[in-house]
């Protein structure tokens, strides 16, 4: 009965918007400047929190239950370029992907990191992309795109 979203106003920075149907006008969640990646699954598995990009493009956990915009709590030890995935089933780390292909589980209180997995496409022709593990870790799912061609010589055409 209630959705998140992130967008903007014409002319206007983007922000996280909270929805609860029947109960009033959508509600700003998060800083002026706040969003989420595509793909990303970042409400927490009580639905209290939200794991999302701060103005300054780092991972900041914003409430989504009180209604109050807060600046949020930028996570420590990882920095902008790094993107919040998903939280982990028991709700205590965040699934990060950063540093090229690496996905990371990160405490949000502490920073405190480990490598989950990396991954390496198996040529030079494809691309990973949209990484998502499931909540307890034990599968992931990824997009694979290949940017292959072929080059033709024709001689003598006239």
């Amino acid at each position: 009965k209630r959705w998140l979203s992130a967008g903007h106003a014409a002319g206007k920075e983007a922000r996280l918007v909270r929805v609860h149907l029947g109960a009033g006008r959508p509600r700003h969640v998060g800083a002026l400047g706040s969003s989420f990646p595509d793909g990303a699954h970042g409400i927490s598995p009580d639905g209290k929190r939200i794991a999302a990009f701060g103005p300054d493009e780092k991972i900041h956990i914003y409430s989504v239950e009180d209604g109050a915009v807060s600046p949020g709590k930028p996570v420590p030890g990882v920095g902008a370029g790094h993107a919040a995935i998903r939280w982990s089933a028991d709700g205590l780390r965040i699934f990060v992907a950063g540093d090229g292909l690496k996905i990371f589980l990160v405490d949000p209180s502490t920073g405190q990191r480990e490598l989950w997995n990396e991954f390496q496409p198996g040529d030079r022709e494809s691309q990973i992309h949209n990484v998502l593990p499931t909540p307890d870790g034990k599968w992931y799912a990824y997009g694979l795109s290949r940017h292959a061609s072929d080059l033709f010589l024709a001689e003598g055409v006239k």
